[in-house]
C-alpha cells in the first residue's frame, strides 16, 4: 500500500480549503477564528481514497503571509503539491513565495488547480493561463497538469481527482530511513484516552510494541497505547503517513511546538552546517545575519555565518553555519527555510549538510573545500567528517544513524579507496572507522609499550594484557573503541610484529633471558614464600634476607613480578600469597559454599582454612575479583561462575 501526502499551496483566499472540501467533503477550517476571519490559520487535515490500496492524505496550509511558518510545517512532509491559483486574481505575492519555498524544500511533483474559473470569461482565462505558464517556467511545475475547477458547482473536480490519481503513480517512493521521526503539529487530550500527538511521519516506521521518545527531551521512554492513520486504528505507521499517537508517559506541559516523536534518543543540536540559496527578490546577506529558522514544525531565532563568502547576493548560493537560539532535532538532508528577523519576508533556504558540526570560528580553505564536497552530496566527505569530529573509533551503525543513510550505501564507500585518510577495520561482526593519523599513533604506541615492558622486565616471557594496553593507549570503555583495539592487535600480529602468549601480547621475537644465577635466586624466593604457608609473607623479613644474598631491592621486585606473571604467586592488594595456597583455599571455599545456603562470614572462612583474619580477607578479595563469590553484607555466596568452576573440576576428576 502506498503512503502519499498531498499538500495545498497558494495565496490567501484563492480557494484552497474550499477545494479540499469539494474533493473530500471535509472542511479543514475547524477553528472559530478561522471561521470568523474566513482564512486558514492552522494546518488542516483530511484524506480521500483513490483505491482500496491507496489513500491520499491531504494537508491544507495557510496562504496568508502572517502564517508562512505554519505553511513550512505543513509542506515539509508532503509528496506532491496541489498548487492553487484563483482565476480572477492570478499570480499574487504568496503565490510566488510558496513556489519558492516548495522549490527549496525539493518538492518534485505537483498539479496546478485554477480555481474560481466561473468568475472570468474565456479571454481572461487564456490570459491567466499564459501568466501561469510564464510564472512556473523553469520550476518543478513547468510540466504540471493545469486543471480548471469551481469548488461551489463541482466543475472540474472529477478531472482533478483523475489528475491526482495519475500523479500518485508518478511520485517516487520516499526513502524510508532507519530512524522513526514524526513532526508533531498538534498535541491535545481526549477524554477516556489521554494525550494524543498528531503529525506527519518523515522517516522510518514504528509499531505499537516499540518505545517512543519526545525530542528534544530528557530521554524518558514513552509507551504507545494506540495508533490511528487517517482516522482508522492500525498497528504500524511509516514515512509518508499522517498519524495520531495516543501516548502514555507524557504530559501536555512537556510538549511545545517543534518537538518530534522518535523511536531513538537523537541528540539535539544548536549548530548546523547547511547549503543555502538566497531568493531573487531579496537584498544581500552579510557575513553575520540575524534570522528566523524554520524546519518542519520547528521555529526559532538564529544567527547565520557565511562560510565560503563574505556577502551573498540574490539568487546566489553559499555554505553557511546556523547558530540556533534553541536546541532542536535535525538530521543530515533535512530541508529548512530562513525568514528575516521580523518574520515578514522569506529569505531563502536549503538543506542540512551536517547536523552536529564543530563550531567554525575560522574559515580556512581546507574547511571550505570539505564543506563544498558535503554540499555536493559527497558520501565520502560525510563519512570522513563524521569520523574526524568524533576523535575516537566509530562503529558503522553509529555512522548510518547520524547520517540518515542506508547501511549498504555507507558500506560501499567504506570498501573503496576513496577514504584514504580513514582507517577501516572489519571482521564478520564489526566495521570500525578511525582517523588514520590517530590509528597510526595507536599502532606505534602498542609496539612502544610492549617493547618498554620487555626492557623493564627482561626475565619475563609474558607481555602486556589487553586491559593493560587499553589503559596505556588511553582507549575508552565504549564498545567501538574496545572492538577497535582488538582488531588493531590482530592487524599488528598479522604483520608479524607481535604475537599472543597466554593472555598477553609480546614482541614477535621476544625471549626472556634468565641467567642461571638469577634462576637460583628466583627459586630461593619462591621457596621463602612457600614456607610462610597460611601466614602473610612479610617484606620486612624477606628484604634483609635478600640483601644478604646480594639481591637488590630492584631485582627483588622484578623476581616477585616474574613469579606473579608465571603463575607461582598471586599479588593481592600490596601482599603476595603462594599460588598453591590460594588455589587450595579456593577449592575448599567453593565446595563449602556449594553445600550450604546461608553463606560464610570472614571468621567462618578463617576457621575453615585454619588461617588468620588477614589471610582470610586477602583471599576473599582475590575471589571477589574472580567473580566466583559475591558479597552480601558480611556474607559471601557462591556465584554461577563459581558453581561452574566446581562442576568443571568434578568432570576433570571423572
Amino acid at each position: 500500500m502506498r503512503h502519499l501526502i498531498m499538500g495545498t499551496a497558494g495565496h490567501v483566499d484563492h480557494g484552497k480549503t474550499a477545494l479540499i472540501k469539494a474533493l473530500t467533503n471535509v472542511d479543514c477550517d475547524t477553528h472559530k477564528e478561522e471561521k470568523r476571519r474566513g482564512i486558514t490559520i492552522n494546518l488542516g487535515f483530511s484524506c480521500f481514497k483513490l483505491s482500496d490500496q491507496e489513500t491520499i492524505g491531504i494537508i491544507d496550509v495557510p496562504g496568508h503571509k502572517d502564517f508562512v511558518h505554519t505553511t513550512v510545517g505543513g509542506v515539509s512532509g508532503i509528496d506532491f503539491v496541489l498548487f492553487v491559483i484563483a482565476a480572477e486574481s492570478g499570480i499574487m505575492p504568496q503565490t510566488r513565495e510558496h513556489l519558492s519555498i516548495l522549490e527549496i524544500l525539493k518538492i518534485k511533483k505537483g498539479i496546478i488547480a485554477l480555481t474560481k474559473i466561473d468568475l472570468i470569461n474565456e479571454d481572461l482565462q487564456t490570459l491567466v493561463k499564459e501568466e501561469i505558464n510564464d510564472f512556473v517556467k523553469n520550476s518543478f511545475l513547468e510540466k504540471a497538469p493545469l486543471v480548471e475547477v469551481c469548488s461551489i458547482s463541482g466543475y472540474g473536480i472529477d478531472k482533478l481527482k483523475n489528475a491526482i490519481a495519475k500523479i500518485s503513480l508518478e511520485v517516487e517512493n520516499r526513502e524510508k530511513g532507519k530512524i522513526f521521526r514524526m513532526n508533531v503539529d498538534r498535541f491535545f487530550s481526549v477524554k477516556g484516552f489521554g494525550n494524543v500527538a498528531t503529525g506527519t511521519v518523515v522517516n522510518g516506521e514504528i509499531d505499537i510494541s516499540k518505545p517512543a521518545f519526545l525530542l528534544p527531551g530528557n530521554g524518558k521512554e514513552l509507551r504507545i497505547r494506540r495508533i490511528e492513520k487517517y482516522g482508522k486504528i492500525t498497528d504500524k505507521i511509516r514515512a509518508g503517513d499522517r498519524a495520531a499517537l495516543n501516548i502514555v508517559g507524557i504530559e501536555k506541559r512537556d510538549f511545545e511546538k517543534g518537538k518530534i516523536i522518535s523511536d531513538s534518543t537523537i541528540e539535539a543540536t544548536k549548530i548546523i552546517d547547511a547549503d543555502f540559496t538566497l531568493f531573487k527578490d531579496n537584498t544581500q546577506l552579510s557575513l553575520w545575519s540575524k534570522i528566523i529558522f524554520l524546519s518542519g514544525t520547528f521555529e526559532c531565532q538564529a544567527r547565520v555565518h557565511l562560510i565560503n563568502a563574505n556577502s551573498l547576493m540574490p539568487e546566489q548560493n553559499a555554505i553557511i553555519q546556523i547558530h540556533l537560539d534553541k536546541a532542536c532535532v535535525l538530521m543530515n538532508g533535512d530541508r529548512y527555510i530562513l525568514r528575516n528577523s521580523s518574520s515578514d519576508q522569506t529569505l531563502g533556504g536549503g538543506s542540512v549538510i551536517d547536523a552536529k558540526p564543530l563550531h567554525h570560528r575560522r574559515r580556512p580553505e581546507k574547511l571550505i573545500d570539505s564543506l563544498t564536497k558535503l554540499a555536493e552530496g559527497s558520501i565520502c566527505e560525510l563519512i570522513r567528517i563524521e569520523v574526524k569530529k568524533r576523535r575516537i573509533p566509530v562503529e558503522i551503525d553509529d555512522i548510518t544513524s547520524n547520517l540518515n543513510k542506508p547501511l549498504e550505501e555507507i558500506l560501499s564507500f567504506c570498501s573503496s579507496k576513496s577514504l584514504f585518510d580513514i582507517a577501516v577495520y572489519k571482521d564478520e561482526n564489526s566495521l570500525i572507522l578511525f582517523e588514520k593519523n590517530e590509528d597510526n599513533k595507536c599502532w606505534n604506541l602498542v609496539l612502544e609499550n610492549i617493547k618498554a615492558f620487555h626492557k623493564r622486565n627482561p626475565l619475563i616471557s609474558y607481555g602486556l594484557s589487553f586491559d593493560e594496553l587499553k589503559s596505556k593507549l588511553g582507549i575508552s570503555d565504549n564498545l567501538a573503541s574496545i572492538k577497535y583495539l582488538y582488531l588493531l592487535l590482530k592487524k599488528v600480529e598479522k604483520e608479524g610484529l607481535i604475537k599472543k602468549l597466554g593472555r598477553t601480547w609480546i614482541i614477535f621475537n621476544h625471549k626472556a633471558t634468565v641467567p642461571v644465577f638469577v634462576e637460583a635466586e628466583i627459586s630461593w624466593l619462591e621457596k621463602v614464600i612457600s614456607n610462610y604457608k597460611m601466614q602473610t609473607p612479610l617484606m620486612s623479613e624477606i628484604k634483609p634476607q635478600a640483601r644478604k644474598r646480594g639481591i637488590s631491592d630492584r631485582d627483588l621486585s622484578q623476581y616477585f613480578h616474574f613469579l606473579v606473571r608465571s603463575g607461582k604467586l598471586y599479588q593481592i592488594e600490596n601482599d603476595y600469597l603462594y599460588s598453591k595456597i590460594v588455589d587450595k583455599c579456593r577449592t575448599i571455599l567453593l565446595n563449602k559454599l556449594l553445600s550450604i545456603n546461608e553463606g560464610l562470614t570472614v571468621a567462618e572462612f578463617r576457621d575453615l582454612i585454619n588461617a588468620n583474619r588477614k589471610i582470610a580477607l586477602l583471599l576473599f578479595s582475590q575471589y571477589d575479583s574472580e567473580n566466583i563469590v559475591k558479597r552480601n553484607g558480611n556474607l559471601r555466596f557462591i556465584t554461577e561462575k563459581g558453581k561452574r568452576m566446581v562442576h568443571e573440576r568434578i568432570d576433570d576428576d571423572i
